[in-house]
């Protein structure tokens, strides 16, 4: 399939799979490239999949008890890879794609979240007038099979490591703004907040500053899909020793709000308003 023969909301959704790894026909809707689920499905993805060869592929989930039917999931192949590379001119390999197609079940939930709060902040920047320097997720990984790490791996004084859900590092003019992102689905506040006490050791040792040279520590965004858990982390939070030292630092909002407006709802472990996305 020639690139000159794609419309622009196909190609639009090539360039997407290649940030995102993975999307659903809302998630396309989200991003503005389809003005419905219909639309995406109908008119975007069917013409990505026609050939012998197709630019992506969807896998289908089923439907699962007490959640009914789950949301197709597409994503780029090989082919669409390539493609894609020779069109923006980049070096043959360097966009990534699923090479073992979609090999995951247990954190799916997870994973589609974490892309809604990636898409909505890639959102934001767009509005905003930002730039993304670069983005990592999770589920990206480097090395071989035998010793592959995942690629938002921080590591911490002392030996230890975490790996955040996402990392990300927003500039405009000279003001940058790193970002290690977290999802939050299940109602354990005490290992959510076990998980950003760490992160917080990360600021202290500095580990995403030196990892990537930023001259400049990151701020911890914790979205969560329950704001009574939401609540109950902040709280817990702020009774642990030494956390009022990087209350600055971490910001805290919903999925629902996250995903209908990035820029409002913030605010520190102790309620008060955050500004940093305000514009």
């Amino acid at each position: 399939m020639s690139f000159t023969a794609l419309p622009e909301n196909p190609l639009r959704a090539l360039e997407a799979l290649a940030i995102y790894r993975y999307l659903t026909a809302k998630q396309l809707v989200a991003l503005g490239i389809a003005a419905s689920p219909t639309v995406a499905r109908d008119h975007v993805v069917r013409h990505l999949k026609r050939g012998r060869s197709p630019l992506i592929k969807t896998h289908d989930f089923g439907r699962w008890p007490a959640y009914g039917r789950l949301p197709h999931i597409h994503y780029l192949t090989a082919k669409g890879a390539s493609c894609l590379c020779e069109y923006k001119g980049l070096p043959e390999n360097s966009i990534r794609y699923p090479k073992g197609g979609v090999q995951f079940t247990r954190d799916i939930f997870h994973r589609m979240a974490l892309i809604d709060s990636h898409i909505a902040l890639r959102n934001w920047v767009h509005n905003n007038d930002f730039t993304v320097d670069f983005s990592y997720q999770y589920f990206d990984k480097t090395g071989s099979l035998q010793g592959q790490f995942c690629d938002t791996r921080l590591d911490l004084d002392g030996g230890d490591f975490i790996e955040p859900d996402g990392l990300f590092c927003l500039s405009k003019e000279s003001f940058k703004l790193p970002i290690s992102l977290e999802v939050h689905r299940y109602p354990d506040t005490g290992r959510i907040a076990e998980q950003l006490q760490k992160n917080a050791f990360a600021i202290h040792s500095q580990s995403m500053a030196s990892k990537y040279d930023l001259g400049v520590n990151n701020i911890v965004l914790s979205v969560h899909e329950q704001a009574t858990t939401m609540k109950a982390v902040q709280k817990r939070l702020l009774e642990a020793p030494g956390f009022d030292a990087y209350l600055p630092g971490f910001l805290f909002n919903t999925l629902a709000q996250v995903k209908d407006d990035f820029s409002t709802g913030w605010t520190f472990a102790d309620g008060t308003p955050a500004p940093h996305f305000k514009g």
